[in-house]
């Protein structure tokens, strides 16, 4: 379901931007981001904010994916919290490998 749901909202985008390539990637360090490669430079929206320069392009964001980021941070923390909770699980303790 969510990964159709990200197919269909990057489709969006491309068909927004006119770039045919757009993808996103993730990075430790930035998250998730667009990478646009230099063929399309030209291209790029007002509303993308540059992160980084590659050899072959660049990675931008936008508001829209820093908020869907930030959902899909505060869903792992969920998942990762009721993971640990031994009451639903006794058999494993915690997730730390401690009973």
């Amino acid at each position: 379901m969510a990964r159709n749901r990200c197919r269909s909202w990057k489709q969006g985008k491309r068909d927004k931007t006119g770039i045919k390539n757009l993808k996103i990637k993730y990075n430790r360090i930035f998250g998730y981001c667009f990478e646009v490669s230099k063929a399309y430079q030209g291209e790029i929206p007002d509303y993308f904010i540059r992160r980084q320069t590659l050899a072959q392009g660049e990675r931008y964001i936008t508001t829209e994916l820093e908020e869907l980021q930030k959902q899909d941070s505060r869903c792992g923390r969920e998942v990762e919290r009721i993971w640990n909770m031994p009451f639903l699980y006794p058999e494993r303790g915690n997730c730390r490998g401690t009973p």
